[in-house]
Formats: C-alpha cells, structure tokens, sequence
C-alpha cells in the first residue's frame, strides 16, 4: 500500500463516522498522512483514487462525484439532503451573525462543527467560535449571551424561536489563539480546517490557522486559502463601533475592570452549572465549552473503523502507517 493509498482510506474511514462522503478536491485538501507529504502533487491523489476505485475498495458516485466505502452508498444522497436543510440553517445564522459583528470587541465569527461541512440535520444547532478584541472576552460573551436569549436562540432555552439554536462554544482572545497542547488532536485538527467565516474583520482565521500550526502534521496538504477563498468573512465596514473603536479609550480602564468583574461572574456560573466537567476549558483569553464532548469516543472509533477498512488489505503497509498511528 503506498502512502496516498493510505492517506486517502485513512480519511474517508475518518469522515464516514458523519456519514460524509467526499469529493477529490476535498480528498486532496484534507489529505491525511504523512507530514512530508506537503508538495504532494495532486496528480498521484487522482491516480490513486482511480486505483482504489478499480480494485473495489473505494466506490465513486459518478453524478455527484463522491467517493465512499462501497457499503456506505446511501451517503451521498445523506449528504446531498444535509447540504439543503444546512443551507437554510446558515442563512439564519448569517443574519445573527452580522447582529453580533456590531458589538465593538467581536472580531471574528466562524461556524464549526457539522455546519461548517454543510452536514446538519433540519433540527441541528449551530456551533460558533467568536475571536474578540485583546481583553473583551468576557464583556462581548455576556453582551451575546444575553442577545441571543432576547431572541431566544440560546441553546438551552425554552420555547426557542424557530429551530437550530445558536452555540457559541469556542471564545478565543485575538492575542491568544493557540490551542492548548493537549487539545491538538485528529478531532480538533479537522473542526479547525473546516471553520466557515461568516465575519472576519481583521483577518484573524488566517492568523488563527497559521498560529496552529500542528494542524498539518494531520492535513499536511491544508491551505487556509482552500476554505477561505470559498467563503471569505464580511468585513464589514459599515459597522460604526468597528471605526470607531478609539472613541472608547479614554474609558480603558473601567472596561478593564467590567472585563475582571464579567470573567468572574461567569466563571462562577460555568462552574455552578457544570460542576465536574472537565471538557469546560477557561483562562481569562479563552472558553472552549463542550459539556458533552466526544471526542475520546470519536478518536476510538476512528482507529477500529480504520483496522476494519485495512483488515483485508493484502499489500503491506509502505512507513506511511508509523506517521499516521503517531498522529491520532
């Protein structure tokens, strides 16, 4: 099995845990393998997809293009119809989204998770990652938690307005946007390279993803440029608090110290209400907040599928397989 081979079923053994088939321009964006595969030619991907598919291991769906595990057909119409009802969900949330752009410290808004891929249910929530100002976390969080329970679509609300309630569980401090060491998994690695910018005002998903690095020791092909481009974040220049952001320093100080006071009434209330949760992760420059984090669970069930797909494999496996079991 030569290294493509085996990055391209790594994979899709990954992404079919979603039910999500993918497209060879997809497969070569996402390539997962071998960290030296950066100058990768995506000729090779194309030839050993074709290979793939004439030896029955792989299936391609020749209307849409996808490719999949030859018992995972019913997919491609799963993704099909979650591309529609995602369509919609997104919409809302654009209208949200440029709603909560008008607070002075926002300074990114990124969705994640399933909608990111167009992969939402009708019913799905939206997941959000909000990058402020330097020091605003605290303030802009409280400003938005309470927006979104005005319109009632705060996860967790009853009697939410509508479907697809908005979940703002990634809030990072625009000088602070390294992940955590011992977040820097396959799992994390893949929300980040799919985050769908909905506001970036200073160019921050870019500074974002080349602060993290380590992402391509999973997705060594990965460029920002290949989702940005796709859907490049407003920037918004109508927005009067973002042009006039100097009008508030005179009052630095009493916002520094609104900022000390909300980072601890929240704080307490985080804890209040998720007591012995240890997937809550917090500093005065960060919250991620994932209450039923499964990460874990994903990571493990990727590595069965993965031996279930290789089991009948009869080639030996080229050195491509080290990097690959390093990296989960």
């Amino acid at each position: 099995m030569t290294r493509e081979e085996l990055g391209i079923i790594s994979l899709l053994s990954y992404v079919e845990l979603f039910d999500y088939p993918l497209k060879e321009s997809e497969i070569f964006s996402y390539y997962f393998g071998d960290p030296s595969a950066g100058n990768l030619d995506r000729k090779i991907i194309k030839e050993s997809l074709d290979y793939l598919v004439g030896q029955g291991i792989l299936s391609r769906d020749s209307s849409a293009g996808f490719y999949f595990f030859p018992d995972k057909s019913y997919t491609v119409e799963t993704r099909l119809e979650r591309e529609e009802s995602s369509r919609k969900i997104l919409l809302k949330v654009r209208k949200i989204s440029r709603l909560l752009a008008f607070l002075p410290w926002v300074r990114f808004i990124g969705v994640t998770g399933a909608l990111s891929s167009l992969n939402s249910p009708p019913d799905d929530d939206a997941d959000l990652i909000i990058i402020t100002a330097h020091n605003r976390l605290w303030l802009a969080r409280l400003i938005a938690f309470l927006a979104l329970k005005i319109l009632r679509l705060k996860k967790g609300q009853k009697r939410i307005r509508g479907r697809n309630a908005i979940c703002v569980n990634v809030w990072m401090d625009e000088q602070y946007l390294d992940v955590n060491p011992q977040d820097r998994d396959l799992v994390v690695a893949y929300d980040i390279i799919r985050i769908k910018p909905l506001i970036d005002k200073d160019g921050l998903l870019e500074k974002f993803i080349n602060t993290n690095s380590w992402i391509r020791n999973f997705f060594p092909l990965f460029q920002e440029n290949d989702s940005a481009k796709r859907s490049r974040g407003e920037p918004l220049s109508f927005t009067f608090f973002s042009r006039r952001r100097d009008i508030f320093y005179p009052l630095k100080v009493i916002f520094d110290l609104l900022e000390i006071i909300a980072y601890k009434i929240q704080l307490r209330l985080i804890k209040k209400n998720f007591p012995d949760n240890l997937n809550i992760k917090e500093s005065p420059f960060h919250l991620w907040q994932h209450p039923s984090d499964n990460r874990g669970k994903t990571l493990v069930r990727y590595g069965e599928n993965l031996n279930r797909r290789l089991s009948g494999w009869d080639q030996p496996l080229d050195n491509g397989q080290k990097s690959i079991d390093n990296n989960i």
